[in-house]
């Protein structure tokens, strides 16, 4: 499995238990990198998995965004 991969599934399992989902468009690269902290801490996720999880969340907004 790609870090994209573990990244979409981590944040797909978790990052929906508090709020609604969001998906990675819905922000940019700035937004993501001061609200994936916050919301890793809330979901008690390891280092590691934060990082797949801004990895992933970035990527996948930038790639969108420029029609990619």
């Amino acid at each position: 499995m790609s870090d994209l991969d573990n990244g979409k599934a981590i944040y797909v399992s978790h990052c929906n238990k508090c709020h609604r989902y969001k998906v990675p468009q819905s922000r940019d690269e700035t937004k993501w990198d001061d609200i994936i902290p916050k919301m890793a801490k809330k979901a008690k996720l390891d280092s590691e998995q934060e990082s797949l999880v801004l990895k992933y969340v970035v990527t996948m907004s930038v790639h969108t965004t420029n029609g990619k």
